[in-house]
């Protein structure tokens, strides 16, 4: 994790199948940022939502989809909305990515 990213809440874990799993909640009070890690080697496609309805869907050339590719090796923060639900899919197989509230 880079020194500018301060964790300020529990870590959850995400579950991702090739069928996108129920949403889970990420609380982070009054912080609007998130540390997103993978540690897989199955890229994960993850949606972030203001609702419990999150479902996670993969983009195709025909469909684009909200959210954003999470691959092995490529920890990031990100963006969230207060309190916001998180849903994961994978193209096949299964993953689980890791998800810090924070800032910076």
């Amino acid at each position: 994790m880079p020194a500018s990213f301060l964790p300020q809440g529990l870590t959850v874990l995400v579950l991702a199948s090739s069928s996108s799993g129920p949403a889970t909640q990420l609380s982070t009070g009054s912080h609007q940022g998130a540390w997103v890690n993978n540690p897989t080697t199955s890229p994960v496609y993850l949606s972030v939502s203001n609702s419990s309805a999150a479902q996670a869907t993969q983009p195709t050339t025909a469909a684009p989809a909200a959210g954003m590719l999470i691959t092995d090796k490529s920890p990031k923060a990100i963006s969230v909305p207060p309190n916001c639900w998180l849903s994961a899919i994978t193209s096949a197989g299964s993953a689980g990515i890791y998800v810090t509230p924070g800032s910076g």
